[in-house]
């Protein structure tokens, strides 16, 4: 079965000529509800995507479904139809009708990078038959929404399971966290700061080509209750002179789009940092607004160090995996620590390092959103050492990945040892 459409997006200046090797660009783009079970056992209804260059004559993209049902056992296992698609800077976003046992049970939420890869909230359903509201508890589903500023604004229909009344709801979400690309010392990896240090650190704000720095209120801007000392704009992100698809190089020069540097006191950012000891690798957050009154967050590891001498070294490059990269001075680690991967974000080549203080099985894991696998990268028992292993995420779509080791440690002190770290890839 074919029926809709749930969604068209209309272009201006969209293609007028059909191009099959980017559909999202024509002048109409629909999301229509298919009923695939031939091809996808068990699937009852999901999202399919098609495109035109005038409204009426429509190809479809490929043979599957871009948006399917959840996993066995989730509220949306059987149906999901989407009923409003709304194209923003940074991506796309879908309010959908679903359920297990027919297509009318809630309503959901998901985002994608490209319009057609979709990854599902975490916290779906938004609203549900089950949620103990009367006048919609046999029915909510048919999600209108419109984004007016900084809201969305979403009408949807329910029914009641009593006079079996239909109805019509109104509800309203403010926009999300705008997460934003943060560099701090930009430059220098890894980013260590001396606990007596005086003088002033530098952190960057990247911008992309989707967002524009000088939209942020730099009178909101906080790094750890701590608050710039100055700000300028100025183009500090592309990769160093030499191998331009060498991703361990530091980003240094120019690509044309403006950064936000702020510096701080370091010794201010120091002394707010009260739950650190010695030598400790934590995560700084930054948050803000922008013009519009959107908040913005961003996040980078910073390494404190009690007396620490040392010159912060470049990101490891050029070596094969399996032989431990050892930095200029120092010995065998202290302790087991998985490192954030350099650059981040990245295109499409990251390196990811992490510290082996003695003999033990180490697997590597990559993580989609979703928590499903992506890639192993170490699966294998190795030495004391400092490690690093690149990850080629080309045939991957830009979006949030999860980096997690886990070790298996036979000394009797020592036991297992976890820890994830958060990708950001952007093509």
């Amino acid at each position: 079965g074919s029926y809709g459409p749930g969604a068209v997006l209309y272009h201006v200046g969209g293609y007028e000529q059909w191009n099959d090797s980017d559909p999202m660009e024509h002048k109409y783009v629909m999301y229509y509800d298919v009923a695939p079970q031939n091809c996808i056992p068990g699937e009852t209804e999901a999202t399919a995507l098609a495109y035109s260059v005038d409204g009426i004559y429509w190809k479809r993209y490929g043979d599957q479904p871009v948006m399917v049902s959840g996993s066995d056992g989730a509220w949306d296992s059987q149906y999901v139809y989407a009923w409003t698609v709304i194209e923003e800077n940074d991506g796309y976003r879908m309010w959908y009708s679903g359920g297990a046992g027919a297509s009318h049970e809630g309503i959901g939420f998901a985002a994608s990078v490209d319009g057609i890869h979709w990854t599902a909230n975490f916290d779906n359903p938004v609203f549900h038959i089950d949620d103990g509201v009367a006048w919609r508890n046999d029915r909510s589903y048919t999600p209108a929404v419109l984004r007016i500023g900084e809201t969305y604004h979403m009408w949807f229909a329910g029914k009641d399971s009593l006079e079996f009344n239909y109805s019509i709801g109104y509800a309203t979400s403010a926009l999300p966290l705008l997460e934003v690309y943060l560099d701090i010392m930009p430059g220098i990896y890894p980013n260590i700061i001396p606990w007596n240090k005086h003088g002033f650190t530098d952190v960057a704000i990247l911008g992309t080509r989707d967002f524009n720095v000088r939209d942020i209120d730099i009178n909101t801007i906080i790094l750890e209750n701590v608050t710039p000392e100055r700000a300028k704009f100025r183009d500090i992100s592309a990769p160093a002179a030499g191998n331009q698809n060498d991703s361990s190089r530091p980003r240094r020069r120019g690509d044309g789009i403006i950064d936000l540097v702020l510096t701080f006191r370091t010794s201010e950012l120091v002394q707010s940092l009260s739950r650190v000891e010695g030598r400790d690798e934590i995560m700084l957050t930054l948050t803000g607004k922008l013009s519009s009154g959107r908040q913005i967050v961003g996040r980078d590891e910073v390494i404190i160090r009690s007396g620490d001498k040392k010159r912060p070294v470049k990101p490891p490059k050029g070596h094969s995996f399996g032989k431990p990269v050892l930095a200029a001075g120092d010995a065998d680690p202290e302790e087991f620590s998985l490192s954030g991967n350099y650059p981040n974000p990245f295109n499409p080549t990251t390196s990811i390092r992490y510290d082996i203080p003695r003999a033990s099985h180490v697997t590597l894991t990559i993580y989609n959103m979703n928590g499903q696998v992506v890639e192993k990268l170490v699966n294998q028992k190795q030495g004391p050492g400092f490690y690093s292993v690149s990850w080629d995420a080309s045939q991957y779509s830009s979006g949030v990945y999860y980096c997690q080791i886990q070790v298996t440690d036979p000394s009797q002190s020592g036991g297992d040892f976890q820890q994830v770290k958060k990708m950001l890839l952007i093509k």
